[in-house]
């Protein structure tokens, strides 16, 4: 076994790259924690290494599956006295070694793990120093399917991302292994959350395209003339339109325009490019009931329905885009959410308010409480939840007191019983609903305090955090904090 060192900052730059990817899968909703490496291949000795070396990984079944799969390995062309057209002969036999080498590492280490459940992403492989080397991320299969996806045969047979976090994982890898082709590759390399943003951004836009392209046959000469569409930033800009000063609702659906399935009611004389973004948000205004706005992602060109009994392929041949709001879309399969977009930031779509678990929490934390006081509590926070603003529901048997700390003085309210009428006007100004251990509320729109500590998350809102802050101070309260988008979490 040979070992060989890709560059000075190498362990670096597998260290950025796993952070990065760590947060952006934070970003984006979901935690894997997949572990980062590299494996190097010599063509001239026949040696894979593996940095770190940690991973249990048997390097001799992948230079079993090199030796046996990949046949001799075209260098890459640097003679300088060769033609453009004998280059360019050589660097496409170049290229097309480094993709067998990229699939015997694959297959090989798919092969090692697959026996534990565990996941493989990997990126391109490149050329560095005589060495074919590639970065590698490994992820528990258990862990991956908790979140939204679409069957793994999307990926084999159509080569298209089967979810919105294995794109995420793709995305990071993608754009290190760019970085490792550089003679100083990693030097440059830190953690940086806004480029974590970016990578999230461009996951989520592929994602989108590779899926709303999936069996269309636009006109190259359209292309030619008319350019290219990305139809992820349609949606954003659509989604953020305004008309008459209403905000967007409706859905697109996305397909084919002979597609079997696709009932078309409407139909315009003349297509448009759903790029005519004011066309396209006066199209939405007319969705209606069963209809919705029908595209193939380039062209709108009526309205219609999916005719649900007529639709038996299971290869995501037709998309809806839900537009829920000002700036705020979801794209989904059949009945299965698969991506959130809220003021162009992908991520993963939140699963349901469990309210059983909310009344587990706010019975463990106040074990004392009267007979059906929970019940009464749970409620609440189901008002909450129903409003179309996120808040927060502060919990505290020191409610009167605490009201009295934090409003001004001739700013405060008198007490009184909510119901689902005054949580909702609660929930539509900013700050947080305070109610004591029956349920009677005694603050709106309070403005929590606390000082910076544990528990933070930079990937959470200022909702979470302020919650936070405020907890460290007041341990004796406990605050369900509700998103927009209507997921929940209980802090105590």
């Amino acid at each position: 076994m040979s070992t060989f060192e890709v560059c000075r900052f190498e362990k670096q730059l597998i260290a950025a790259c796993s952070e990065m990817m760590n947060e952006a899968l934070r970003l984006v909703g979901c935690e894997l924690s997949p572990k980062v490496f590299l494996v190097g291949y010599s063509p001239l000795t026949g040696f894979v290494t593996v940095i770190p070396d940690e991973h249990e990984i048997d390097t001799t079944v992948v230079e079993d599956y090199l030796r046996s799969s990949l046949g001799e390995m075209a260098p890459f062309p640097d003679d300088p006295s060769l033609t453009d057209t004998d280059w360019k002969t050589a660097f496409q036999q170049h290229d097309r070694s480094l993709w067998q080498c990229w699939q015997c590492f694959r297959d090989a280490i798919d092969s090692e793990l697959s026996g534990r459940f565990w996941m493989v992403s990997m990126s391109p492989c490149c050329e560095v120093y005589g060495h074919v080397v590639a970065l590698v991320a490994t992820y528990n299969k258990v862990d991956y399917e908790k979140y939204p996806r679409l069957d793994m045969s999307i990926l084999r047979d159509h080569g298209r991302w089967p979810s919105l976090h294995f794109g995420v994982v793709e995305a990071v890898l993608n754009k290190f292994a760019e970085e490792l082709r550089m003679k100083d590759a990693g030097r440059r390399h830190g953690f940086e959350t806004d480029s974590a943003r970016e990578v999230i951004r461009v996951a989520g836009a592929f994602f989108m395209r590779t899926h709303a392209w999936f069996g269309k046959s636009f006109s190259w000469l359209d292309i030619q003339v008319r350019g290219t569409l990305d139809f992820y930033q349609a949606c954003n800009s659509i989604a953020a339109m305004r008309y008459e000063n209403r905000e967007g609702f409706g859905t697109i659906i996305v397909a084919k325009r002979d597609h079997v399935a696709i009932e078309t009611v409407i139909e315009l004389d003349k297509p448009f490019l759903v790029t005519e973004f004011r066309r396209a948000r006066k199209l939405l205004e007319t969705c209606r009931g069963e209809l919705s706005v029908l595209t193939d992602s380039r062209y709108m060109w009526g309205l219609g329905r999916i005719i649900s009994d007529l639709h038996l392929t299971r290869n995501a041949d037709i998309l809806t885009v839900h537009i829920l709001g000002q700036s705020h879309w979801r794209l989904a399969y059949r009945k299965d959410d698969l991506m959130d977009v809220l003021y162009g930031e992908p991520r993963l779509p939140q699963p349901p308010a469990d309210l059983n678990e909310v009344k587990a929490k706010i019975t463990n934390k106040f074990p004392s409480l009267r007979p059906g006081a929970a019940d009464t509590l749970v409620k609440l926070v189901s008002f909450a939840v129903k409003s179309e603003h996120g808040t927060m529901v502060v919990i505290s048997e020191r409610a009167a007191e605490q009201a009295a700390r934090l409003t001004k003085p001739n700013r405060g309210i008198k007490p009184f019983d909510p119901d689902e009428a005054t949580i909702t006007a609660a929930s539509a100004i900013d700050g947080a609903i305070l109610v004591d251990l029956v349920g009677k509320c005694y603050g709106i729109g309070v403005i929590l305090d606390g000082l910076a500590g544990d528990g933070e998350n930079s990937a959470r809102g200022a909702r979470y955090n302020s919650a936070v802050r405020y907890l460290q101070g007041n341990p004796d309260s406990l605050i369900v904090v509700v998103s927009e988008d209507r997921t929940v979490d209980t802090i105590n």
